[in-house]
């Protein structure tokens, strides 16, 4: 936990100097007898797990997750930009600004000063199963390519409400990271010739 503290720390100091409008940021950071406390800006949203569970076919339209999706592509860009690898990507880790833009934060598990353009991999720290790439899964080195996958992830649950690996047990979820084939709901026209979606089969 130290570890994490310590790089959530060093990322929301480094953001705080110079901002960016879809990345979380310390104003300042102290300590007192029995916490660290970090000062940010308020996001009155809630984050993107909340706001899913919200809706009542929890899922969003595809100009909601288009919107969505683009603002996290262009926070995740701008990490990568400032050779940091985000690691922790989920809806969880997505909140609400006032303006109503996506905002990530919880940079615990971010890795700094990586060659990013160069395709540098790291050992991985930790992050949440659902969201991993095969290759976090199988314990090997990741890189950027493990912040697109789970991009995807959460654009996927955008859509379609639940995740594309979901299984009872955390082995199946690995199992169906590593091997198994997204099913993506089918999609029928409806009386007027739009497309509707529809349920799996």
């Amino acid at each position: 936990m130290a570890a994490t503290l310590a790089t959530e720390r060093l990322v929301l100091a480094a953001l705080g100097e110079s901002p960016h409008p879809l990345l979380g940021q310390a104003h300042c950071c102290f300590r007192t007898a029995r916490h660290f406390v970090f000062v940010m800006p308020f996001l009155p949203g809630g984050t993107l797990a909340r706001l899913l569970a919200a809706q009542p076919t929890k899922s969003l339209s595809a100009e909601a997750a288009r919107f969505y999706g683009a603002q996290i592509a262009l926070g995740v860009g701008a990490l990568h930009a400032r050779r940091m690898l985000y690691l922790d990507l989920k809806l969880e880790n997505v909140m609400i600004s006032a303006s109503g833009d996506a905002t990530l934060v919880d940079f615990g598990f971010a890795r700094c000063d990586v060659g990013v353009a160069d395709q540098q991999v790291v050992k991985r720290a930790g992050g949440t199963l659902d969201y991993l790439a095969p290759e976090a899964v199988l314990k090997q080195p990741v890189g950027a390519s493990c912040d697109w996958w789970a991009l995807g992830v959460v654009l996927f649950e955008l859509l379609v409400g639940y995740s594309p690996f979901y299984a009872k047990t955390r082995n199946q979820i690995q199992q169906n990271i590593c091997n198994a084939r997204v099913q993506f709901p089918r999609v029928e026209a409806d009386d007027d010739g739009a497309p509707a979606a529809a349920p799996a089969a």
